[in-house]
C-alpha cells in the first residue's frame, strides 16, 4: 500500500481510485497521501536541478518525497506533539501543513538541502541546515527542557535540559529536523501570538516578532520577516483549504493508528525522557 500511495501523483486520484477499489485503506495512508499530494505538486519528481548534488531521477525523487511525507505525517499525528492549532480533528493537520510551507520556501524539497550535499547543501553561508533550514552553524539546536517540553527557565534542574543536535544529526533523522523545527514553530507562534497568524512565524523567520526600535532599517528588517512568515503560512492555508473537503482523515484517525502501530511492534509506551 505504501508503494502504492508513493507513485500516485494526486491525493485525489488515491481517493477516487484506491479508495474504493480497497476498503482496507488507512487514516495513515490517507495522511501520507495527503502529504506527498502537496510535495509532488510544488516540487514535481523529475524535475531539473542545476545544483551541485540535487539531481535525481523522478523513480528517486518519488521514493525520497515517500520517505519525507512518512517522517511529516509520524512526527505530527505522534501522541506527544503539541499542535499549534487549537481544532481536535485537524489541528495536527494544519500544523503539518505550516511544516510543508516551511519546507517548500526554505529548501523546494530539494535534495542537496535534505542531505546536505556540494556547497548549497545548507543556506544562509552554510549556517542553516536540513529542510527547515535550522540557523545553528557548527552549534546545536535550541535547548529544551524534555521534561515540561518548553524552553528553559531560570531554575531548572540541569538534568531536565536537553542540549539539543548537531547539524550532522538533524541530517541524518530527518524526524529529528521536523521536531526540532517545531519547537521553533511553537516558540514564534507564542512569541508573535498578539499578531495576525500570517505573521506568526515572524520571529522563526527572523528571530523576533517587533522592533527593537523605530529606525526605518529595524523596522524594515521586521517587515521583511513578516513577508516571509506570510509567504509560508500563507501556502499552508490555501493547500489546507483547498484539501478540506477530500483529505478523508481526522487527526483522532491517523493518531490511533500510529499508537496500534506502536503497540503491534510491541515498542514500549512513549514517556518523557531525556532525547539525548
Amino acid at each position: 500500500m505504501r508503494r502504492l500511495v508513493a507513485l500516485c501523483l494526486a491525493f485525489t486520484c488515491l481517493l477516487a481510485s484506491t479508495v474504493s477499489a480497497a476498503p482496507n485503506v488507512t487514516a495513515l495512508d490517507k495522511a501520507h497521501a495527503w502529504v506527498m499530494d502537496f510535495i509532488t505538486k510544488v516540487a514535481p519528481p523529475g524535475r531539473k536541478i542545476y545544483y551541485e548534488g540535487g539531481q535525481e531521477t523522478e523513480e528517486e525523487a518519488l521514493e525520497r518525497y515517500s520517505q519525507i511525507a512518512w517522517d511529516i505525517v509520524e512526527v505530527a499525528y505522534a501522541p506527544e506533539t503539541k499542535s499549534i492549532f487549537s481544532s481536535q480533528n485537524h489541528g495536527r493537520s494544519q500544523t503539518a501543513a505550516v511544516w510543508m510551507g516551511i519546507m517548500l520556501q526554505e529548501s523546494g524539497f530539494m535534495k542537496h538541502v535534505d542531505y546536505n550535499i556540494g556547497p548549497h547543501g545548507r543556506g544562509d553561508g552554510g549556517l542553516s541546515w536540513c529542510m527547515m533550514q535550522l540557523r545553528i552553524g557548527k552549534g546545536h539546536t535550541i535547548k529544551w527542557n524534555w521534561k515540561h517540553d518548553r524552553k528553559p527557565r531560570w531554575g531548572d534542574p540541569e538534568e531536565e535540559i536537553f542540549e539539543g543536535y548537531t547539524g550532522d544529526q538533524l541530517i541524518e533523522d530527518r524526524q529529528k529536523c521536523i521536531k526540532e523545527g517545531h519547537k521553533l514553530v511553537r516558540v514564534s507562534f507564542k512569541a508573535c501570538e498578539e499578531l495576525p497568524l500570517q505573521d506568526r512565524l515572524t520571529a522563526y523567520a527572523v528571530g523576533r516578532c517587533y522592533p527593537k526600535d523605530q529606525t526605518k532599517e529595524e523596522r524594515d528588517y521586521i517587515e521583511g520577516g513578516k513577508v516571509k512568515s506570510r509567504a509560508r503560512i500563507g501556502v499552508a492555508i490555501r493547500y489546507f483549504e483547498r484539501t478540506k473537503l477530500n483529505r478523508g482523515f481526522k487527526d483522532q484517525e491517523v493518531t490511533q493508528e500510529l499508537i496500534e502501530r506502536s503497540s503491534d511492534e510491541k515498542q514500549p509506551a512513549k514517556v518523557a525522557q531525556n532525547p539525548s
